[in-house]
């Protein structure tokens, strides 16, 4: 308990600069016709916000978003295949930052959630 605290203490003083950036947490990503699904915080922003933000904490809070979103759509999928999919594939976490900046160049109006998603799919492809 006391280090969930310990963890829940040093992490909320990191979220308020970019507090603002989840205003629209409560919206749901329809952007997929095929499935509807909830999409909070970060990854509801345009790529363009996280390669021109000049706040220093916004490219942290993005690429944990990011991070968090790989590991659950590998776990889902996962579940869903009886399969391991990234766990041989993804050495580290630099692999996935390098290949979603570089969904992100080439895609600046794409979400963060989408660029995630594509990201993975790339991932899949190594």
């Amino acid at each position: 308990m006391k280090r969930l605290l310990l963890c829940a203490t040093l992490l909320l003083p990191l979220s308020a600069p970019v507090a603002a950036h989840a205003a629209d947490a409560q919206q749901v990503d329809i952007q997929h016709a095929e499935t509807q699904h909830l999409v909070v915080g970060i990854g509801l922003k345009h790529c363009k916000f996280h390669l021109n933000s000049k706040d220093p904490m916004a490219k942290p809070l993005v690429y944990s978003w990011v991070q968090g979103a790989i590991t659950g759509i590998d776990n889902a999928m996962a579940a869903a295949t009886g399969k391991e999919l990234l766990i041989n594939k993804v050495t580290s976490s630099d692999v996935i930052i390098s290949v979603f900046d570089s969904v992100c160049r080439s895609n600046p109006t794409m979400t963060i959630e989408a660029a995630a998603n594509e990201t993975y799919g790339k991932l899949l492809k190594r």
